[in-house]
């Protein structure tokens, strides 16, 4: 095994690819006062409870970066830089370092971030890995999920449910697994969540579980319609053979997509965004999912949960 200082600088190194990161040779990394906004998250994973045990390590990299990214493309941000904190499983196996740093140096080209610093340990749990981001708004600060209105409509990027199908229905797709496995946050969105929403949040936990977190901070109730959520051709093709798994949609997670809530004037930027409009804001309070005859849908309610 590589020791804890060969592996900083042998495999993370490379990754730090500014000089606000010192090379990763000392403590800290430095960051310049006069940037202008930023803004900043912080997610973690765990192995058993945010991957699979057996989930390849260059994957499980690809999409601890991908969760963050998400956080921040929510908030109509752009993301930059990132610092890293990894717990290895003892006993630690080179291989699966070398598989998580390529990951990471695969994902950060492709969002154009870089390394700044962080730790590594060795731990005799489970393995988890710690990313915290910084990004630079496109505006004057983040769009916060306590902006929009009644009046106001609700639209969600990308496609739902593929990565809780692919999770619960190993093997019967591998675009479905690919989706779990390494998903894809709406990158190129956050300059129209920016520029257009008045409220937004990343979908990590479900569509449910995190759209009742904007009309719990906007004080107001979020009606959707189940006839309008986006479905890859894949998720329609398992769920006419299994129409028991519609739920995983609205409540599986790691979506990680943009549920954005914008005047109903702004309807054109985010068609040409790739959004699909799933339902309006109105008075009241909580989330309604309805079923095509205008019925309350109230199976699979919960989201995903990290205790």
């Amino acid at each position: 095994m590589s020791g804890e200082f060969d592996f900083i600088r042998e495999k993370l190194a490379p990754l730090a690819t500014v000089g606000e990161a010192l090379g990763l040779t000392d403590d800290v990394a430095l960051l310049h006062a006069d940037v202008g906004p930023l803004i900043t998250s912080m997610d973690m994973m765990v192995a058993g409870r945010h991957f699979r045990h057996t989930d390849p390590y260059d994957t499980v990299a690809q999409k601890l970066l991908a969760a963050n990214v998400s956080d921040i493309v929510a908030k109509g941000a752009k993301p930059v830089a990132y610092m890293l904190s990894c717990a290895w499983a003892q006993p630690v196996d080179d291989g699966q370092m070398d598989r998580f740093v390529d990951g990471l140096g695969l994902a950060q080209a492709k969002w154009g971030l870089a390394l700044l610093g962080g730790d590594t340990v060795t731990t005799d749990g489970p393995a988890s890995f710690t990313v915290t981001i910084f990004g630079t708004p496109f505006g004057d600060g983040p769009i916060l999920r306590s902006g929009t209105k009644p009046g106001q409509q609700v639209w969600v990027s990308g496609t739902l449910g593929d990565a809780a199908l692919g999770l619960h229905y190993p093997q019967i797709d591998g675009a479905l697994d690919r989706a779990y496995l390494t998903p894809l946050p709406p990158f190129d969105a956050a300059e129209v969540i920016a520029k257009h929403g008045t409220a937004s949040i990343d979908l990590s936990d479900g569509l449910l579980a995190d759209g009742a977190h904007i009309a719990d901070q906007s004080g107001c109730k979020l009606v959707l319609n189940k006839a309008a959520l986006p479905l890859s051709n894949a998720a329609r093709l398992l769920l006419a053979n299994a129409p028991e798994a519609w739920p995983l949609i609205w409540s599986g997670g790691d979506d990680y997509q943009a549920l954005v809530c914008a005047p109903p004037e702004s309807a054109t930027h985010f068609q040409q965004a790739g959004f699909t409009l799933i339902g309006d804001v109105q008075v009241g309070e909580g989330v309604v999912l309805l079923d095509i005859d205008g019925q309350e849908i109230t199976a699979g309610q919960d989201g995903f949960t990290h205790f």
